[in-house]
């Protein structure tokens, strides 16, 4: 986890393939499907839990955090969130400067 502008920003790195049945359990389906560098990502309006699955095949959920908006995508065998970022635009600018 790393920490950006006083805690107001947070990038979450998960070990680990995202489960995306989660989505199915959220109560507050508003979100937005979008892209990160041709990966699939997802935008969350509000703090939410996310569900990955790691590398040894185990499924872990990880509750909502200290920020409302919220963009998660892939990249390879890692999930990463990115949390506290205002708009989506700005959230996939910074996931793309991250990913390989």
């Amino acid at each position: 986890t790393l920490l950006y502008r006083n805690g107001t920003i947070r990038l979450d790195e998960l070990d680990g393939d995202l489960d995306l049945g989660f989505v199915k359990t959220q109560p507050d389906r508003d979100l937005q499907w979008t892209n990160v560098k041709g990966a699939d990502a997802l935008w969350f309006p509000r703090a939410h839990a996310v569900a990955y699955v790691d590398r040894a095949g185990v499924r872990h959920e990880e509750t909502a955090r200290l920020a409302g908006p919220t963009l998660i995508w892939g990249s390879g065998r890692v999930t990463y969130r990115l949390e506290g970022v205002v708009t989506l635009s700005e959230a996939v600018d910074i996931a793309a400067s991250l990913a390989p």
